[in-house]
């Protein structure tokens, strides 16, 4: 009778080692998931203050670049109201680049109009151009 006890003992034991096993792998599991979880929130997280700081240094860019062009059309007035073409200073030299000056167009619809016309006028005479060269060439003799 004792061994049938013993082995009894003997066989629950292994019985709840064998569950704590599956629970202890479950309990496993149920960590990795949750780490997994923590791990996808930290690189929302960082997505959303990479996005946050992008748009603060376009923003700031924006502002400097602005402030560039400021000092840079300051520049060229003071160098134009000199006379000179280059001025050379501490920090810097100052050059007067000769160039086109930059057209702004305030009212597209009668710019691109205009262009319709000119090409139209400019097709015209061509095409009484060319009338006017074959009917040279082409002229019999008589």
């Amino acid at each position: 009778m004792e061994t049938n006890f013993i082995d009894e003992l003997l066989r629950e034991a292994e019985e709840k080692e064998t569950q704590l096993t599956y629970e202890y792998a479950d309990l496993i599991l149920l960590e990795i998931k949750t780490l997994q979880s923590k791990i996808n929130q930290v690189t929302e997280t960082v997505k959303k203050e990479i996005q946050i700081l992008e748009e603060w240094a376009l923003n700031k860019s924006v502002k400097y670049q602005d402030r560039i062009e400021f000092l840079e059309k300051k520049l060229n007035q003071f160098i134009r109201n000199q006379n000179q073409k280059t001025i050379d200073l501490a920090n810097g030299v100052i050059r007067l680049r000769k160039g086109r000056e930059k057209l702004e167009v305030f009212d597209m619809d009668k710019v691109l109009i205009q262009q319709i016309l000119t090409r139209a006028c400019q097709n015209q005479r061509r095409s009484k151009t060319r009338y006017a060269e074959d009917q040279r060439l082409y002229q019999p003799k008589r």
